[in-house]
């Protein structure tokens, strides 16, 4: 069954928004940590400091799309976006959300549906969620979500 590219866009954020509400660490303001800048874009941060202001931090980083270098304040200037997630958040989900018949083994995730078990490879070249294949994006917001 093919996906169309925004029910597949949905499917993805529906997901890695269930995954940043599940594990917070994902949206802490740290070093590495992903923002979206309204001026340049996305930008990776390398330096977090904490103003006197509560709740405000200086951000400087460098975008996505030019490398440069970035100094921005959130959440003035800035939008957190969190973390990609990976295959190790991906199965944290799974335990978080308590789905006991779900594991991963080699390169495959395994659900038990009650009645026959359903598998799905996992690229293991990339660790990232973004880039899995559209399939594994499908079966994992049908099944967990």
């Amino acid at each position: 069954m093919e996906t169309t590219q925004s029910e597949y866009d949905f499917q993805l954020k529906s997901i890695i928004n269930d995954i940043h509400k599940h594990i917070p660490s994902l949206l802490e303001i740290k070093r590495g940590q992903r923002f979206y800048s309204k001026y340049y874009g996305e930008i990776v941060a390398t330096n977090v400091t904490k103003t006197t202001h509560k709740d405000t931090y200086s951000i400087y980083g460098f975008d996505v799309n030019d490398g440069l270098p970035r100094d921005n304040y959130y959440p003035i200037d800035l939008t957190l976006i969190g973390l990609e997630p990976t295959l190790n958040d991906v199965l944290l989900w799974f335990n978080i959300k308590k789905y006991k018949y779900a594991h991963f083994e080699s390169y495959y995730f395994s659900i038990y549906n009650g009645e026959e078990y359903e598998t799905i490879d996992w690229d293991l070249t990339n660790p990232y969620l973004k880039n899995q294949s559209e399939e594994l994006i499908r079966f994992l917001f049908e099944e967990i979500l």
